[in-house]
């Protein structure tokens, strides 16, 4: 597996995280890094208490991404007891 930099700017925040992408990683990759990235965020980050969507910028190697806008879709689940 393969590692990336993301960047969360509103927040000043920098990660770098493992991608479950297969092959060698290029900046083309950058939107689905970014949708990984905001999985990442809103799991292990606190990603789930703040306003979406959220822009991310990708770095791998040398080469940073334009800013990406990623978008939260919920999908509420109802459980009676």
């Amino acid at each position: 597996m393969s590692e990336f930099i993301y960047k969360v700017p509103m927040y000043d925040a920098e990660y770098q995280i493992k991608t479950t992408m297969k092959g060698e990683l290029s900046i083309d990759d950058a939107g689905s890094l970014a949708e990984e990235a905001a999985e990442d965020f809103y799991n292990n980050h606190d990603g789930w208490e703040c306003d979406w969507p959220i822009e991310f910028r990708i770095t791998i190697g040398d080469n940073s991404s334009n800013l990406i806008k990623v978008e939260l879709d919920s999908c509420p689940i109802f459980t009676s007891f």
